[in-house]
């Protein structure tokens, strides 16, 4: 097998999952730790390799939201909700 038949598909992930951290990191309204212009300085991978500068940025820099439940029970009492589950 060609070197280059196996190097195309990695470079294309490789390009995709920067875009992917990037425009997560320009649609984030914070980030921790570091300001976003650092943060895509290292999903560019500048001083590291690609994945582990767009990983690095996943676990530390991102600020999770909490999900929304659908259970049907109001989130902060935990009682049942009085609006209706969807598909009920």
């Amino acid at each position: 097998m060609n070197p280059l038949e196996v190097m195309i598909p990695v470079l294309v992930l490789a390009a995709g999952f920067v875009t992917f951290c990037l425009v997560d990191l320009a649609r984030a309204e914070e980030v921790r730790y570091l300001p976003k212009w650092a943060w895509a300085i290292v999903c560019l991978g500048v001083g590291l390799t690609i994945p582990f500068g767009g990983i690095t940025y996943l676990v530390f820099g991102r600020v999770r939201r909490p999900r929304a439940r659908c259970d049907g029970l109001d989130q902060l009492s935990g009682q049942p909700s009085h609006e209706p589950l969807l598909g009920s």
